[in-house]
């Protein structure tokens, strides 16, 4: 059951209207929870995901919450929602292809990126993005802590504030950490940052994920 009273990641993730929406992120969450619980153990890779429609929830609604698997030649896993106590009219938001992944034997060199960044930008208390003008996050939001820019690359530092380290025993693929770390780049989009009143970008689709 999804509600914005009982789930965090509904109400710290708001639209400029106040409407709570679940964050991209968290389907990736959910895609991988369900794989974990039907037996895909780690590594794992989710491939073509693609997002259809926004789970949008009234502030005083709920709605029901399904992963579906298709198998055949391979394995879909589709992202539903219907009306709370509905057992017809399910909605699909988003679905991604699962398959086993490989190890990941190959690591970037963080010091030397942050040796070519040069432009750091700091606050101990979490930066705010540009984003946040049509958004409105929560306290787990609040974990971007500095970003080193560079030629065409930028390097994050995130951390859960202390209140909210316990959500990693029940999120591995934390949605408000992913979110940040997949959208405070978004100053290297030509065009950006020089923009008085940037757009807001949104996840359509992403060719690999891998966990």
């Amino acid at each position: 059951e999804l509600r914005a009273d009982e789930r965090w990641v509904l109400d710290e993730h708001r639209a400029d209207n106040g409407m709570p929406v679940l964050p991209g992120t968290a389907h990736l969450e959910l895609i991988a929870a369900a794989c974990a619980e039907a037996g895909h153990s780690l590594p794992l890779e989710m491939t073509n995901v693609a997002f259809h429609t926004p789970v949008a929830i009234g502030e005083t609604s709920a709605r029901d919450g399904r992963v579906r698997f298709e198998i055949g030649a391979s394995t879909r896993v589709v992202l539903e929602t219907a009306a709370h106590g509905s057992s017809s009219g399910w909605q699909q938001h988003s679905e991604a292809g699962v398959r086993p992944g490989t190890p990941v034997t190959e690591r970037l060199d963080i010091d030397a990126i942050r040796s070519r960044c040069t432009r750091v930008e700091e606050d101990p208390a979490g930066i705010a993005l540009e984003q946040e003008r049509r958004l409105r996050f929560g306290g787990r939001w609040r974990c971007l802590t500095s970003i080193h820019w560079g030629n065409q690359e930028a390097l994050g530092h995130l951390i859960l504030p202390t209140a909210f380290v316990d959500d990693t025993q029940r999120h591995p693929l934390h949605p408000a950490l992913l979110d940040m770390a997949t959208g405070f780049g978004l100053p290297l989009v030509e065009g950006y940052a020089s923009s008085p009143n940037p757009p807001l970008f949104v996840p359509l689709s992403y060719e690999t994920v891998k966990v």
